[in-house]
């Protein structure tokens, strides 16, 4: 927690810019809302538009967001991908949970305050049956790999999460939205195969694309023995599959070489991508510090979990 707390207390300097080190969960990035993106009104109506392999970028309020912030001088330190089900996705995922359930735990985040609190006492998030036509959310974070609905899991986060915007794929030559249903099918085995992965245990793995510096090169030869799934962390997960829904090449790329700000507009795979019939564009915030979107998530956590007995003064955790 030592340099966590070095690099949080350093990236104070910056807060309010790109990184949220030293300033309440609430306070705006000016990077980020001075990005020209279109503001989301509704996740709901956002959804209907969402497909198997759209990119969400995330901008965290927990200590290793931060640190990842600083380090990597950006203000996406998480990424994800959205799953849309079908029916032969609904039958992986029914197998899927009952192998290994979604974890319940909810991000104990408060608009106020800085790093964690709770107004909740011991806050459980029961998760929706998957169904044809859902909309999931993969991610790899502490508790592992797994695939969440959206929505749902997004108001687990909370202000843990206090952006997340989407890039949305589309097949350039037909404007399609999406992968086709080849590319589809090898993304719900992929995600059935990594289900409940635990995060990155080597956390020089994740460190260690960042202190490298710079984006891994295109057209040279990697060494695959050095791209262990056994653990995976967020920015390795994503970059994985695109691999096997064939948007990335394998040879030249190492999964866990991959950062979340490679995603983000102009970043390393939009380079990789320009050789191919794919291209990340569209980009939308859905949720932000405050707005519609995050009126309506703080409303349903009071709902499912106002019930419970508050904390006395919601007092900071170490």
């Amino acid at each position: 927690m030592g340099v966590l707390s070095c690099c949080v207390k350093c990236g104070s300097l910056c807060a309010g810019k790109y990184t949220s080190a030293g300033c309440p969960n609430n306070t705006p990035v000016r990077v980020i809302e001075e990005l020209p993106v279109r503001r989301a009104q509704s996740i709901e109506a956002e959804e209907a538009d969402l497909v198997t392999g759209d990119i969400i970028l995330v901008h965290c309020t927990h200590e290793f967001g931060k640190m990842a912030q600083i380090l990597d001088h950006t203000c996406w330190d998480h990424v994800a991908m959205i799953v849309r089900t079908d029916e032969a996705a609904v039958a992986l995922r029914i197998k899927d949970i009952a192998s290994k359930p979604l974890p319940t735990d909810v991000a104990e985040y408060t608009a106020e305050a800085s790093g964690v609190h709770s107004k909740y006492q011991d806050p459980q998030m029961s998760y929706s049956a998957p169904k044809a036509g859902g909309v999931e959310l993969l991610e790899a974070v502490g508790v592992g790999t797994f695939s969440y609905p959206l929505e749902e899991c997004l108001v687990a986060r909370g202000f843990k999460y206090k952006y997340t915007m989407i890039r949305k794929l589309i097949h350039g030559p037909t404007g399609r939205r999406g992968l086709d249903a080849e590319a589809t099918a090898k993304v719900h085995e992929a995600v059935s195969l990594l289900w409940g992965r635990p995060y990155e245990k080597n956390i020089m793995e994740s460190l260690g694309a960042i202190l490298r510096g710079g984006d891994p090169a295109q057209g040279r030869h990697v060494d695959k023995s050095k791209e262990a799934l056994d653990s995976i962390f967020c920015s390795e997960l994503v970059a994985e599959i695109y691999q096997r829904a064939g948007l990335l090449k394998e040879e030249d790329l190492n999964s866990n070489e991959v950062l979340p700000r490679m995603f983000q507009p102009g970043g390393a795979i939009d380079d990789r991508l320009s050789g191919t019939e794919y291209r990340l564009g569209s980009e939308l915030l859905l949720v932000g510090p405050s707005g519609p979107s995050r009126d309506h998530l703080e409303r349903r956590r009071d709902e499912l979990f106002g019930g419970q007995a508050p904390l006395p003064q919601a007092a900071e955790r170490p």
